[in-house]
């Protein structure tokens, strides 16, 4: 069998730029939302003052037309200008508020682009390893990720069984459907590399649909607890 923890996710970053701190060491165990890069990009900093700014400009440009709303109204209420004037220092207020809204939008996207310079873990795990160094130059299309974190509290079995077991479990197991048939199983065990026991009893859950053709096998999944990480992801041993 090869194990594989229940969730082995690619750490990447979304935005470009340089690795400014590493908050973790590799084989570390992380918990959801702990620290675990930070990236340089000043760019981002600046463009949410920039966006800061312009939303000052809009708000100042929103208050100038509501003001000339309301100066003008009362001078149509009494017939001294022309309802137009009035209708063009609305369009103008709209106008003026919709920049202020796009304004909004682009601090949103300006905070959320900055967001990305602080990078956490996704899933409690383990760290595997860090390619990247500080200093290094990182951007979303870098061949490797920053790291991975495996989450392994519970680990997968992958394991095959030859076309012939297929039909034997089929026709010997009872149950209607292949989930009944596996439900079915009684608990296994996972002999690990060095030939000891696994302490932690596993379940069969899963088998593929289909028989690979070029091996004329079905994969099957074992799920086994894990307390204290004690098997990690990449191991190998039998079922």
């Amino acid at each position: 069998a090869t194990i594989e923890g229940q969730q082995n996710i690619e750490i990447r970053p979304k935005i470009d730029g340089y690795v400014e701190k590493i908050f973790v060491d590799e084989g570390a165990t992380v918990k959801k939302g702990q620290r675990l890069f930070q990236i340089s990009a000043p760019q981002y900093e600046q463009d949410v003052r920039t966006a800061f700014a312009n939303i000052k400009i809009a708000q100042a440009d929103v208050n100038a037309a509501e003001m000339n709303v309301n100066k003008v109204r009362p001078l149509v209420d009494k017939n001294i200008i022309s309802k137009y004037e009035l209708e063009s220092a609305e369009y103008t207020l709209q106008a003026k508020q919709a920049a202020l809204a796009q304004a909004n939008a682009t601090l949103a996207n300006a905070r959320t682009n900055q967001g990305y310079t602080l990078i956490t873990s996704p899933a409690n795990g383990v760290v595997g390893t860090i390619p990247y160094k500080i200093g290094s130059l990182v951007s979303s299309n870098t061949a490797e990720p920053l790291t991975t974190v495996s989450n392994i509290g519970n680990i997968y079995a992958y394991f095959s069984i030859n076309e012939k077991q297929a039909l034997d479990f089929s026709k010997n197991t009872k149950g209607a459907t292949t989930e009944a048939r596996l439900a079915s199983l009684p608990p296994v065990s996972l002999v690990l590399a060095d030939g000891s026991v696994f302490a932690q009893k596993g379940r069969i859950e899963t088998a593929s649909g289909m028989i690979n053709t070029q091996t004329g096998s079905v994969s099957v999944r074992a799920t086994f607890p894990n307390p204290g990480n004690m098997v990690r992801s990449g191991s190998s041993g039998e079922i």
